[in-house]
């Protein structure tokens, strides 16, 4: 049997065993191979193939919105950090 290695197989490895216990939303990064423009589109099937074997795995959208513990959350993938360091808090600037 063929094995890859490299940061992505790693990854791969690693998304699969937190799929396999929690729900895991996975949304492209401005390196990732899912294009430049606005909206990225979700990651391809085969970038994670064995984590995307899982239904709790779901490859999102950048921008992305979601909802945790009841409330609306919009990422455009920025850390929050990052959005507190520039003014925005709780969607307003």
């Amino acid at each position: 049997m063929y094995m890859c290695t490299g940061p992505m197989s790693e990854l791969d490895a690693l998304l699969t065993v937190i799929a396999s216990s929690v729900p895991l939303d996975v949304m492209p990064g401005p390196t990732d191979p899912a294009g430049h423009w606005l909206p990225q589109q979700p990651l391809p099937a085969c970038v994670l193939p064995h984590a995307n074997r899982y239904s709790t795995l779901q490859r999102c959208t950048n921008p992305y919105d979601a909802t945790v513990m009841n409330s609306d959350v919009q990422s455009e993938g920025r850390p929050l950090c990052e959005g507190r360091r520039e003014g925005v808090v709780a969607g307003r600037q």
